[in-house]
């Protein structure tokens, strides 16, 4: 008997969706010419398609890190499988620790797996555990998507939320937990501070993080992002990013993380910062005032891009223009407040915010532009966005306040650069701006040690 009709299904994978593509496209071509040949109709019709799914970066390290303290070599596949962690990593970062089977069993009943290597698997789960598991991923441009209960510990600073209780954010997850009574009382998530210069460790004089966290915490602040100059050394590197780290979970009361540094000769130093939990990489288009954190000229930091964007960081700028300040600044005949403002004028911001937009738009990084001081940088940014740009601003309160009166009445305590006090009359709320970190930011979290 020969059948009139005969259907096949193909199923085509590889972790190159270009490459993917290509294959089915060669297939379907080879298919036509066939039926072509043998005078036969072909009905080709894709019935299920889906992207390949990459795992995390920084959680790859992470488990690759922990494979290796074991003793067993790592090595990292791509696997052919719709595992869970497809689904999983639409949501939130996701990586995967296979362990091996003998000749390469899979999904058969003779699948099997070995005992020595669940003990070296377990043993990476414990190295994770130690160093790393109480890291978490923010997974929006505000509030973490995940419940929160509270937990009673002596220790901590009494919380806003009820006077005279100390009270502990934790996840839902741990044990003790113990229902407090919050009626008439206002519960709400705890405030992120996205920019902050601790100085820890090495500047703790100007502001450390034992008092900046505390600070935070009785504002009803639970999470700050650390800039990685004004500490000493600067965190230009792994080495003093772990440094920053063992300083700041001594120190600091609240949850943080921490910013990496972009800087002339540091795009090699990325990968292992980013390996190390950066939440992304800072760097200056101007002199920062510090000369161990050089400023990022524009091929540091269009290279430094390239690398964010591998590597699925952000990067922050702030934005005004080395050439227009430096001159600008050499040729200030007096030290006053006035010629400080004309020193920084508004070309300078707008000047430096178009060319980190271009950056961010060839080479498709996220782009954070850092303490915008008016609302012509903001349309510029907002410009881009809509034609797909990824990028953020933030603003700073200092910005919608003060004016350039403020600035000469006040003196030095009002010094801040890019310049405050633009206009006569400062950004009111109703100024259309979104400050904000970017959503496709997902900085590692470092929680606080209990106290």
């Amino acid at each position: 008997m020969i059948a009139g009709r005969c259907r096949v299904s193909l199923d085509v994978r590889h972790a190159d969706d270009a490459l993917r593509t290509a294959a089915v496209d060669r297939l379907r071509s080879m298919a036509h010419e066939i039926a072509a040949r043998r005078g036969l109709a072909l009905d080709w019709s894709a019935r299920f398609e889906h992207p390949a799914t990459a795992m995390d970066a920084s959680l790859t390290a992470m488990l690759t890190r922990a494979v290796e303290r074991t003793g067993v070599p790592a090595t990292t596949i791509s696997s052919g499988a719709g595992h869970d962690a497809m689904i999983v990593a639409a949501h939130m970062p996701a990586a995967m620790l296979f362990i091996r089977t003998p000749g390469g069993v899979s999904h058969h009943p003779d699948e099997s797996v070995t005992e020595d290597d669940v003990t070296a698997a377990l043993a990476a789960g414990r190295h994770v555990s130690r160093r790393d598991g109480e890291r978490r991923r923010w997974l929006t441009s505000s509030f973490a998507a995940a419940r929160w209960s509270f937990r009673m510990d002596g220790n901590t600073p009494t919380s806003p939320l009820k006077a005279g209780a100390s009270q502990r954010l934790r996840p839902n997850w741990v044990t003790r937990r113990q229902e407090i009574d919050a009626r008439g009382l206002v519960v709400m998530p705890g405030m992120i501070d996205v920019h902050v210069h601790f100085n820890e460790p090495g500047r703790t004089g100007w502001e450390g993080a034992a008092t900046g966290s505390r600070a935070l915490a009785a504002g009803g602040g639970t999470l700050f992002f650390d800039m990685p100059l004004n500490s000493t050394p600067v965190c230009i590197n792994v080495h003093e990013v772990e440094r920053k780290r063992t300083a700041l979970e001594a120190a600091s009361i609240t949850d943080f993380g921490i910013w990496g540094g972009l800087v002339p000769g540091s795009i090699g130093e990325m990968a292992g910062m980013a390996a190390s939990g950066v939440v992304g990489f800072k760097a200056f288009m101007c002199d920062s005032g510090l000369p161990e954190f050089s400023r990022a000229d524009d091929r540091t930091l269009q290279d430094g891009m390239s690398e964010a964007a591998r590597l699925g960081l952000p990067v922050a700028v702030h934005a005004e223009s080395e050439e227009i300040t430096r001159a600008l600044s050499d040729a200030m005949t007096g030290r006053g407040a006035r010629d400080f403002l004309e020193s920084r004028p508004v070309r300078a911001e707008l000047e430096a915010i178009q060319r980190a937009l271009r950056f961010a738009a060839e080479t498709r990084a996220a782009l954070h532009i850092v303490h915008v001081s008016t609302g012509r940088g903001v349309a510029l940014a907002a410009e881009a966005r809509a034609k797909g740009v990824d990028v953020s601003v933030e603003t700073c309160p200092h910005y919608l306040w003060f004016t350039e009166d403020d600035v000469e009445r006040l003196g030095a305590v009002a010094k801040c650069a890019p310049r405050c006090g633009r206009a006569r009359t400062p950004m009111r709320s109703g100024t259309s701006w979104s400050p904000g970190i970017s959503t496709s930011s997902r900085p590692i979290i470092r929680r606080a040690s209990p106290r």
